[in-house]
């Protein structure tokens, strides 16, 4: 061999092996024949339905993967063609309405907390292998960008953000229960433990008992906490970056999600029961939350950002642990009339009212025979009111249709499947099902199947119904769409359940006054996190986490955060033969890490690590930069000898 061609050779292999370091470093970005992503989709009540969708090579469009969504939840799916592309009119029941709210396509971007209006239509954007975008319901601010953000994260699909479950309070959630194991468990500091329904807000988990308010990871670690004083049984909604709850002392206030510290506090005047619902109207995002006295309460409106009252509204009777419910500029609430101490119980007049949600003008006002002290809940046109032993139906203009008797006190109804699930205080369980024809409702009783101890208000999943009773030995029931027990639950020592169940991301929560809210499932059936492990968390380079499963993964993300004044921001994890990598991006000497991952497997069930608490090192140099360096060198010393 010539001097000329050995050179070459050497030098040629030093370059090949510079290019398997580098290849090394970098991250595969290869196509598969199928390219399969996440659809998440968010009405304008707050309920929120995902999908994943399998696309093919020819076709990878957002807008193409909305299609095939909107066919596999079974909704309707309206769209135009221009020279411009794909324009989306109307997704299940909610068309666009200008200028009021529409639909905006949003993408989550890689590195970060929150899901951004994508600067280009559905139909111009392909996606890749685990994209997730997302289509929420919502009206535009002054600077025509929507008002909120979508409640669900990649990994973390579900979301529950008020008490019922949207501002319509239908208690719809559009998961699947999977078993009673316990996951996890969370002792707060009242020893007579929770009394309220926790929210779920970008997968972390917000609850109150008599002594503060928490902040939850998906886990069950505590991320926050902060006192309140009582707050009996007030549930949190969330919006955007608060948490708002009322107190038993009569105050409302906003807590910042990401840390616990108080935003806005405003002083009600009054003892307080319900829980806040939050709407979007007339581009305001409106907390509407009454006050619970005994002659003459008030219904408040208030700017959930600023903390500012918009109006406020004396009505005739408490607003007595039920919510509000709203829908399309009208608010209805019930009263319970003025409170008896002798008796211990309230004695009318009792009432339903709606209210124009703009201005707080009382639209309409029926007479109730019996108390009301459960939700209202609003499915289309019609509202469903339980009072005493019977819901009634009404139209929206306040037109009565008629009510049927039940053998019980009746609680908060679940709409769904053209049915109302109710529970009474006697421990019956009904289906209903109701035709309106001609101003009035004719009811009939599909099923009934006796519990045998009150039960609370009813949450309709996809796969069956689930409530709490609240007796002293309370259990939560898993029941069929037909009538039938699935399964139950009953805490040790048990005690009562005024607690509501939350169905979301393979878990169930509820929540006990035996002192503990317990997150239930199948853990046979979620993923396996086997070891997660922080490789180089040193100064001013990418931290490398590392985490292992024998499971079959169809997606892996890291949530980190390095301020608690901050939320998580989400990174995906790549996958190397069940070795899953993510890098936070290089951080300051000193800088405290907080991490967890969310593994979610191929049939949809997800799982999430405790939260992990890091240091951030003094620098020092990675192998790979060593490597690569000492092969420079070399190079360059072959070159000068040849």
């Amino acid at each position: 061999m010539n001097k000329k061609a050995k050179k070459i050779g050497l030098f040629a292999m030093a370059v090949v092996a510079l290019l398997m370091v580098a290849s090394a470093q970098g991250m595969s970005n290869t196509k598969t024949s199928a390219v399969r992503a996440t659809v998440v989709i968010q009405f304008g009540n707050g309920e929120v339905m995902h999908t994943t969708v399998y696309l093919s090579t020819n076709n990878t469009t957002a807008f193409h993967a909305t299609d095939i969504a909107c066919a596999q939840l079974g909704l309707k799916f309206v769209y135009s063609w221009s020279a411009y592309g794909g324009f989306v009119k109307e997704i299940g029941w909610e068309k666009n309405s200008y200028p009021g709210p529409w639909w905006h396509f949003m993408i989550f971007k890689n590195n970060t907390s929150e899901w951004t209006l994508s600067s280009k239509g559905a139909s111009s954007v392909n996606l890749s292998k685990g994209d997730v975008i997302g289509w929420m319901y919502t009206e535009d601010n002054s600077s025509y960008s929507p008002i909120g953000h979508l409640s669900a994260m990649p990994g973390q699909y579900d979301a529950w953000v008020s008490y019922r479950g949207s501002s319509n309070n239908t208690g719809v959630v559009y998961s699947n229960f999977t078993g009673t194991e316990i996951l996890w468990k969370f002792k707060g500091i009242y020893e007579w433990g929770f009394s309220t329904t926790p929210a779920v807000y970008h997968g972390t988990i917000y609850i109150a008992d008599d002594k503060a308010i928490y902040a939850l990871s998906p886990a069950g670690t505590e991320l926050w906490n902060n006192s309140l004083g009582a707050t009996f049984t007030s549930s949190p909604t969330v919006y955007n970056d608060v948490v708002i709850v009322g107190t038993a002392n009569g105050h409302i206030r906003a807590f910042y999600r990401t840390n616990g510290t108080v935003k806005w506090d405003i002083n009600a005047h009054g003892y307080i029961s319900s829980s806040p619902v939050v709407d979007i109207f007339n581009s305001k995002p409106i907390v509407l939350l009454g006050t619970d006295n005994s002659t003459n309460s008030t219904l408040y409106a208030i700017d959930a950002q600023s903390g500012n009252i918009i109006w406020k509204d004396n009505v005739s009777g408490a607003i007595h642990f039920a919510p509000v419910a709203v829908s399309e500029g009208k608010v209805v609430v019930v009263t319970s009339g003025a409170y008896n101490s002798s008796t211990y119980s309230y004695m009318g007049p009792y009432s339903a009212l709606c209210l124009n949600e703009s201005n707080g003008e009382i639209l309409w006002n029926a007479t109730l025979a019996s108390q009301p002290k459960y939700a209202p809940a609003i499915y289309k046109n019609t509202v469903f009111i339980p009072y005493g032993n019977k819901i009634g139906a009404f139209e929206m203009n306040g037109s009565y249709l008629g009510s049927i008797e039940l053998n019980g006190t009746v609680s908060s109804p679940a709409v769904k499947h053209g049915s109302v699930y109710v529970g009474t205080g006697n421990g019956n369980l009904y289906s209903l099902s109701y035709n309106i024809s001609k101003n009035s409702v004719n009811w009939s009783i599909e099923w009934n199947a006796t519990v045998g101890a009150p039960i609370n208000g009813i949450i309709a999943a996809e796969n069956g119904l689930v409530f709490t009773t609240n007796n002293a030995s309370g259990s939560v029931y898993f029941y069929s769409y037909t009538g039938h027990k699935i399964n139950s639950f009953t805490p040790t020592p048990s005690n009562y359940m005024l607690s509501l169940p939350v169905v979301l991301n393979s878990m169930v929560l509820v929540a006990s006054n035996d002192g503990y809210l317990f997150a239930l499932g199948n853990n046979s059936a979620r993923p396996k996190i086997s070891s997660i492990n922080i490789l180089n968390n040193f100064a001013n380079v990418p931290i490398e986490i590392v985490a292992q499963t024998n499971s079959h993964i169809y997606q892996a993300y890291l949530y980190y955060r390095t301020s608690h004044n901050t939320d998580f921001n989400v990174v995906t994890m790549k996958n190397a033969n069940g070795v899953f990598v993510g890098y936070i991006p290089p951080q300051k000497m000193g800088t405290i890490i907080e991490y967890y991952i969310t593994f979610v497997s191929d049939d949809g069930q997800s799982n999430s690590t405790a939260v992990h608490t890091d240091n951030v090192n003094s620098t020092v140099p990675e192998l790979s930069y060593f490597v690569t360096g000492i092969l420079t060198l070399l190079v360059l010393a072959v070159w000068r000898k040849l």
